[in-house]
């Protein structure tokens, strides 16, 4: 066949078929002529990222997918709607860092329930907030011009952090998409087509209730979506109950804003949850008016303190417990507010996670720890580790590993120094995190599972896990002075330690007796109050390490 009349066919192709590189580039494209929604002809796009060629709900999916997938090996198909536009793609991987994306114009063939609530074939099959606010902010829009009221529904689905644990998260992501089949499946179409169901947290489902007239209207449309909840759901042929509890926020009487009824619907999921399970539907009322703000001004000052670098990290010393000898410091986050002095992190940290600043919160704390640790090897001490801990939501991000490499590489500081602290249950967390963990291992990061003793991790789990070490829970090492079952945990935990090869680290030693039964038992390292606190990092230098290069060389790599 001619060049020409090979080319001029697959220029004609309906589909259009896309070479994306791992940063969003576009390699190559043929084909497309009946896909709208392009900016740019064909020709034209060869150079230039997804952003350019649809809408940014569209394509930072697309770019999170084709990273999803350059991990995982895996095809995946999945369906976007954005406005009129439907569009259904295909992913498959193509060599080391390049994915084939194969898009289809859906035009007006797919029904509401399934174009644009979740992509299809994909762990990640929900869209998270900044997609159900972009949704919401829609909605609004339009319900403006009818006079419609809008509602948000914020689904908590019981059990899911049990199932998380029992099995492992894509298995509890399985059951989250099952929910949302669930619930896509009782909403009726409306009027207002878009997006409408997404993933606000781990284990909360958003969902936007259109063409509301009534109380009555927001009242049906949530007894029929937990009417449909309590039904079992059937997974690998086993049963589960999903145990739903519902947060509602009504727009005009509750808020105006899609900040405001998503906040203010968190308030009323909280208040019902507190209730148990037997108060399954919660609407917003003014008695959780003044707890909403108290949380919205919360997340607003919190965002403003990580901005303006007004976070502070505490250090504890970690010691070889056989030779007392510092090897380490683990960080600990402060926020010394100007006006509520220093807040507990019990209290700001669920307010980052529901709001979803978790990720901005772990990348701070990650860049200063770093920068900190070229002081002290600039004050004399080169050979110190600094632990950090991780969150849950900043392990699942795709920016994990490279923020590390980037905050080392900024400070100065080999990766060989740096400790990432995880929980048990964060085993557990999906192939990205555990990626990133592996990743990150292989470049000398050392990973050690935080409060071992308190999560559910298998000897299995445990084995085949990118792990240098367990630190053992401080409620654990502070009874063996009285409590033989405390005693028989350390030593259980210490003996699995050695068994593959772990680092061992005690956690709040608090006594003599406490370091010395730990010495017997073999037991790597250890901090607590018995040797310092958490203290700032001047004090640290000062008092505990001893300021300059003139101090004692009493610090060692471990």
């Amino acid at each position: 066949m001619d060049n020409d009349i090979r080319d001029a066919l697959a220029r004609s192709l309906p589909d259009l078929a896309l070479i994306v590189r791992r940063d969003g580039v576009i390699l190559s494209c043929v084909g497309g002529n009946a896909v709208r929604g392009l900016d740019t002809q064909e020709q034209e796009l060869p150079g230039r990222p997804v952003s350019d060629v649809w809408p940014e709900a569209i394509s930072s999916h697309v770019l999170q997918t084709v990273r999803r997938l350059l991990k995982t090996r895996k095809p995946a198909t999945q369906r976007y709607q954005e406005g009129d536009l439907k569009l259904e793609m295909r992913f498959q991987v193509q060599g080391f860092d390049r994915v084939l994306v194969v898009c289809r114009d859906l035009g007006a063939g797919v029904t509401a329930n399934d174009s644009g609530l979740y992509p299809q074939g994909s762990s990640a099959m929900l869209p998270h907030r900044d997609g159900f606010e972009k949704s919401l902010r829609m909605a609004l829009d339009m319900a403006a011009l009818r006079e419609d009221t809008v509602g948000v529904a914020l689904i908590h689905i019981g059990g899911y952090a049990t199932y998380q644990r029992v099995f492992d998260s894509s298995f509890a992501n399985r059951l989250l998409e099952a929910a949302a089949r669930v619930i896509a499946g009782s909403l009726p179409e409306g009027r207002i087509d878009l997006p409408r169901i997404a993933r606000v947290s781990d284990d909360v489902i958003g969902v936007v209730l259109t063409d509301i007239r009534t109380r009555m209207d927001a009242d049906t449309m949530i007894e029929g979506i937990v009417d449909a909840l309590k039904h079992p759901v059937d997974i690998d042929g086993q049963i589960f109950q999903l145990g739903p509890q519902v947060g509602v926020t009504l727009s005009g009487t509750d808020g105006e804003r899609a900040i405001e009824l998503i906040e203010r619907a968190l308030t009323t999921l909280d208040a019902g949850r507190r209730h148990g399970e037997t108060k399954i539907i919660t609407f917003y009322s003014d008695t959780l008016r003044l707890a909403s703000l108290t949380r919205l001004d919360w997340q607003q000052e919190l965002t403003q303190a990580i901005q303006k670098d007004e976070l502070e990290l505490h250090y504890q010393p970690r010691y070889t417990l056989a030779t007392r000898e510092i090897v380490a410091v683990e960080a600990f986050l402060r926020w010394p507010h100007k006006i509520r002095g220093l807040v507990p992190t019990a209290e700001f940290l669920p307010i980052a996670e529901l709001s979803g600043l978790s990720v901005q919160l772990g990348r701070w704390v990650l860049r200063r720890a770093c920068r900190d640790l070229h002081t002290l090897a600039q004050s004399g001490h080169p050979h110190l580790r600094i632990s950090v801990n991780v969150g849950r939501q900043y392990l699942s991000a795709e920016s994990l590993a490279e923020d590390v490499a980037q905050s080392a590489r900024e400070a100065g500081i080999e990766l060989s120094q740096l400790d990432l602290e995880i929980t048990e249950q964060m085993l557990s967390t999906g192939r990205s995190g555990l990626a990133a963990l592996h990743q990150l291992r292989n470049q000398g990061v050392r990973v050690l599972i935080d409060d071992f003793g308190t999560g559910y991790v298998s000897l299995g789990k445990l084995r085949n896990s990118p792990l240098d070490g367990i630190m053992i829970d401080r409620s654990f090492v502070e009874e063996v002075g009285h409590d033989h079952e405390a005693r028989a945990v350390c030593r259980a935990a210490i003996a699995l330690g050695h068994a593959f090869g772990l680092r061992i680290v005690a956690e709040g030693i608090e006594t003599e007796a406490q370091a010395q039964f730990l010495v017997a038992e073999q037991c790597h390292e250890g901090q607590g109050h018995l040797f310092c606190p958490a203290t700032p990092l001047g004090n640290l230098l000062d008092r505990v390490l001893g300021a300059g290069k003139g101090s004692p060389a009493s610090v060692q790599r471990a």
